[in-house]
């Protein structure tokens, strides 16, 4: 430790921002409403990264444990349209290129139910496989179509030294 440290001095550069700027409410009531603004960080940050919100309904409609294990990856993923057969394998906690070809062969049928389970459930409203290479090295890529808007927009209020003027 350094003695500048030890003297509770900070060791180098950096920054400090406020997570949340200010919150406000209208009563103490279930219905009273709530305003929170976030510190410019947390705006920027939001304002650089999808936010993703998993499809709750569609997860609880799901029959097959396959589904439920990719459907969260495949709806936090808003610009994907494929996954192969090795990351759905990873999903589930298997090692796919490991397994003898019985138990992958079982496999890709239990991700074509599962597919099958996300379209009834309403996640998808399509999809389709691609096999590419051949023997053992062949490797199945699941194609899928949302069938849900894909990003929704936060409406963030702009700090009042940013926001634009009206009319100007």
């Amino acid at each position: 430790m350094t003695r500048s440290v030890a003297r509770g001095h900070l060791p180098g550069a950096g920054f400090s921002d406020n997570l949340i700027n200010e919150i406000k409410w209208d009563g103490v009531s279930l219905d009273s409403q709530v305003s929170v603004k976030y510190g410019a960080w947390v705006r920027q940050t939001f304002e650089a990264k999808n936010l993703v919100s998993l499809n709750a309904d569609v997860y609880f409609r799901l029959k097959s444990d396959y589904a439920k294990s990719f459907w969260p990856f495949i709806d936090s993923q808003p610009t994907y349209t494929y996954v192969d057969d090795v990351t759905l394998a990873e999903l589930a906690g298997r090692h796919y290129r490991s397994e003898d070809s019985k138990k992958r062969a079982k496999f890709r049928e239990d991700v074509v139910q599962a597919f099958n389970d996300m379209v009834f459930a309403g996640g998808l409203s399509e999809w389709r496989c691609e096999v590419l290479g051949s023997g053992r090295l062949k490797t199945y890529r699941y194609h899928y179509t949302h069938a849900l808007p894909r990003q929704g927009m936060l409406a963030l209020e702009l700090p009042a030294e940013e926001a634009p003027v009206p009319g100007g």
